[in-house]
């Protein structure tokens, strides 16, 4: 079977475990940019797939699984400028136009116009100026004062103001005609792979570093956004509030 994850770093250390086969498994994984991965799942090539909460909404030949999430109740995605400095026009450089933190900045700022740039890019756009806000959702955002950032949102805390939830990033789903053995072992072999990665989280944090290419990698930013990787019943509920929202507004409109 045939599983998409994504390149950021916290998807590599959840499936360190599935990647090294340390936990045995049949699954052929296959690594893209977030953007790349939301379009992916529209060409149904993937048994399981990891994609923007915002994005699963759309996929309705898919499911959601109960492993792999990133949830946030604060910590990002953060909407940051340049310090001390005023801002004339409102491009905001974003990761992928049908993330999740596209959609919320459509939602809590509408006067900024996204425009997708590569994640790794944003900030040192934003220092040259050919950007006046990005959306930092990797470990850029421990590193807002040496690059010469304020924080303007964090846009899950906005979230959690308005629906007293946890914010969806990303998550894992499953293609609906599959059998339910098929998902339930997934989902217990991320699980094995998820407490691998947490018992040896230097062999874990080291893959991460092989596959992105940043030897500084913040272990503390990474636990951060996998704390809900595990097999949690409780994604369904967060994911819930997100579809009864998001769907709500769109048909209030």
């Amino acid at each position: 079977m045939k599983v998409a994850i994504s390149l950021c770093p916290n998807d590599i250390f959840v499936f360190s475990g599935l990647i090294l086969k340390t936990v045995a498994n049949p699954y052929e994984i296959d690594i893209f940019v977030i953007d790349e991965l939301n379009r992916q799942i529209f060409k149904e090539t993937y048994d399981f797939i990891k994609v923007s909460s915002a994005v699963l909404l759309e996929a309705h030949s898919y499911e959601l699984t109960h492993v792999g999430a990133s949830f946030s109740i604060h910590g990002g995605p953060l909407l940051v400028k340049r310090k001390d400095e005023d801002v004339a026009d409102h491009k905001i450089g974003v990761p992928s136009l049908s993330s999740t933190s596209a959609l919320l900045v459509r939602k809590y700022f509408p006067h900024l116009h996204p425009v997708e740039y590569p994640l790794k890019m944003l900030s040192e756009l934003l220092q040259k100026g050919e950007i006046d806000y990005a959306v930092l959702i990797n470990e850029d955002q421990h590193r807002i004062e040496p690059l010469g950032f304020e924080v303007v949102a964090d846009l899950a805390q906005l979230w959690y103001k308005e629906f007293k939830t946890y914010l969806p990033l990303g998550l894992l789903a499953a293609k609906k005609n599959m059998e339910l053995h098929d998902k339930e072992k997934f989902e217990t072999l991320v699980h094995q792979s998820v407490l691998w990665a947490r018992d040896h989280r230097d062999k874990a944090l080291e893959l991460s570093m092989d596959y992105t290419g940043n030897q500084s990698l913040n272990l503390s930013h990474i636990e951060a956004y996998t704390c809900d990787a595990h097999f949690n019943p409780s994604v369904s509920q967060y994911f819930q509030t997100f579809s009864h929202s998001v769907l709500g507004e769109r048909h209030g409109s």
